[in-house]
């Protein structure tokens, strides 16, 4: 089993990730993790100042490559990861399960904010164009999912919860 947790920043795709993989006895894995390993630097912002967005969405679409490989885990992918056809064909191979982890802008910001400072995000440096980015990508995640959850009201327990009862619901 493959599980690939999407959506935007804050929606909890680490938090929820762990738990499942825990849940259902998965290994866990971070698709920005991932990245910096790789690339050898500390902070995706990091990489960003180096070589800007697309040198950071080149390194993404290797490690996604990389990840979709394996069997029995739960892949927490990047905000922005799904921007890529290659990388949702790739998290969909072999079976993968693609899961939409929906949230509003507003709570995903709050839960940024609450987490880390938000100048480590570059994407959030400006609310508004981050508010926009957020749009455009919204129905992309739609059309990218097997699965929609919302993650906007729930905590991570309670989102485990129901992305395991739908699983069985799946499998039955």
């Amino acid at each position: 089993m493959k599980i690939v947790l999407i959506g935007f920043m804050g929606c909890g795709k680490s938090t929820i990730g762990r738990l499942l993989a825990d849940r259902l006895g998965l290994e866990f894995l971070d698709l920005d993790a991932r990245i910096l390993q790789e690339s050898g630097n500390d902070s995706i912002n990091d990489i960003f100042k180096r070589g800007g967005e697309s040198a950071f969405r080149q390194a993404e679409k290797q490690a996604a490559a990389a990840l979709a490989l394996a069997d029995d885990v739960v892949i927490a992918s990047g905000g922005g990861s799904i921007l890529d056809p290659e990388n949702v064909r790739a998290f969909k191979d072999n079976s993968g399960l693609v899961i939409y982890l929906r949230i509003d802008f507003d709570t995903a910001v709050n839960r940024v904010q609450k987490s880390q400072d938000i100048s480590q995000r570059p994407l959030f440096k400006d609310l508004e164009n981050a508010r926009i980015l957020f749009e455009q990508r919204l129905a992309l995640y739609e059309s990218c999912a097997d699965l929609v959850i919302d993650s906007s009201k729930s905590g991570p327990d309670v989102i485990a919860d129901e992305i395991e009862r739908k699983l069985r619901e799946i499998a039955s």
